[in-house]
């Protein structure tokens, strides 16, 4: 099990129409990585006391066959920042897709992590989830921007992600390293993105 505090720009896109802009300027500024391919499933308990008390967001990610558990709480943000902690584990394939299809309980896994979950949360199930497309880009400065486009239910959302890998990297270099790289764009304007899971609760 892995546990950090995650620092994230996050930045809404208005339409796709903006989305293909965007990714247009940063291919010819910035080397475009692999395309990752996401689907992320939610969790929460019977009487969904995550989504009444926004007390933390669990879900299971899927990407290239490989699957990874988050949990992310104590949320903050500053702005356009997001701040959290951020606690994660590798998961075997046959194991998530179990408890993705219902026939066991992500608490009754024996990792880590998932004990941790039995013991603040009891039982928790899948409750739905998202498709999401990224396309990640790294800026001279060192910055990773990552891009996406996210099919959530009745809609496709799309933003900018940066996060501060680096300890000297901060939320403000972060936004000033993007509009450095891409100044025929008016970056500044964007409104701050919520995280995935608030919009696929609806928010």
């Amino acid at each position: 099990m892995k546990s950090h505090i995650e620092r994230e720009l996050k930045l809404q896109l208005e339409d796709e129409a903006q989305y293909a802009v965007l990714v247009a300027a940063l291919g010819q500024v910035a080397g475009e990585g692999p395309r990752l391919a996401q689907t992320n499933v939610f969790f929460d308990t019977r009487d969904f006391a995550l989504r009444r008390t926004s007390r933390a967001m669990v879900r299971i990610r899927e990407e290239a066959g490989r699957f990874e558990l988050t949990v992310k709480d104590r949320a903050a943000r500053t702005g356009a920042g997001l701040v959290s902690r951020e606690r994660t584990e590798a998961l075997p394939p046959e194991e998530a897709q179990a408890v993705l299809r219902g026939a066991r309980a992500l608490s009754d896994l024996g990792h880590p992590l998932c004990r941790e979950l039995g013991e603040e949360l009891g039982a928790i199930f899948p409750i739905g989830g998202i498709a999401n497309l990224r396309r990640t880009f790294t800026l001279s400065s060192g910055y990773v921007v990552e891009v996406d486009r996210t099919e959530l239910p009745g809609r496709t959302d799309f933003e900018i992600e940066i996060e501060l890998r680096d300890e000297r990297q901060t939320l403000e270099g972060a936004r000033e390293a993007l509009i450095a790289a891409l100044p025929g764009l008016d970056i500044a304007s964007l409104p701050p993105s919520s995280p995935k899971y608030q919009r696929f609760l609806g928010g």
